[in-house]
């Protein structure tokens, strides 16, 4: 029996981002597997930043337990979570009180939302949980048993990195800064993944006019700095480095 391929478990907000970005990144990535969790919605937003790391610890546990005929623990070799940036590290003076629709409205330089106070605190918590993971190089994930009684379950260390789009992954993709819905996104990455159809050097290509340069620590600097992160900007091609 050959050895078991190991696992890159990459931690996706949507559908979209699978969909969009798996036959690429499975290409890359051979003979490594390929896994996506997806989380349906933003854990930097749902969690305080002294919650995130044991969040990170539960996500990897629960993936590992809803699909475990195909993926253990001990498979994956490193945690890849990427994420959208949705405007928050602008001012909060660039957060625009606007009472004609429910709805939050991205601009390349505001956002206009019908209850700023609210939004500027979903800001304030993000940045925060965004300043702790950029930061992370490991996640501590603990070992489960099921049925097993373990006074003290065992822990493994998973390498951790993050990546952005910005102002998400349509903005940057397709040029869209507006809000989507489901079929819309779905329409979009269905013909995202028919044009790349996996092609690694085309899709560093495309992805290059928008990548922000120097190492990880410096393109996080650059997307916390004024209006970039309501801006087409990404560094994704890091991991392909």
């Amino acid at each position: 029996m050959g050895t078991k391929k190991k696992v890159i478990l990459f931690i996706v907000e949507g559908e979209s981002d699978r969909r969009s970005l798996e036959a690429i990144l499975d290409n890359y990535l051979t003979p490594l597997k390929v896994a996506f969790d997806i989380v349906h919605g933003d854990i930097t937003t749902k969690f305080v930043s002294s919650e995130i790391k044991n969040q990170l610890n539960k996500t990897v546990q629960n993936f590992c337990l809803l699909n475990t005929d195909y993926y253990k623990l001990k498979d994956i070799k490193e945690i890849v979570h990427i994420v959208d940036m949705d405007g928050a590290y602008i001012d909060d003076n660039d957060i625009i009180f606007n009472p004609a629709k429910s709805e939050i409205i991205y601009k390349l330089d505001k956002i206009l939302a019908k209850n700023p106070k609210d939004l500027k605190y979903i800001h304030k918590n993000k940045r925060m949980v965004l300043d702790l993971l950029s930061r992370l190089t490991e996640v501590t994930v603990t070992m489960i048993n099921l049925g097993v009684e373990e006074i003290r379950p065992q822990a493994i260390k998973l390498p951790y990195r993050i990546y952005y789009f910005s102002r998400n992954l349509e903005h940057v993709l397709h040029n869209i800064i507006s809000n989507l819905t489901k079929e819309q996104k779905k329409d979009l990455s269905n013909k995202f993944e028919e044009e790349y159809d996996g092609d690694v050097e085309k899709f560093l290509h495309f992805i290059s006019q928008y990548a922000v340069s120097g190492n990880y620590s410096e393109t996080w600097d650059f997307i916390k700095q004024n209006k970039n992160s309501l801006n087409r900007h990404c560094n994704i091609h890091l991991f392909f480095q």
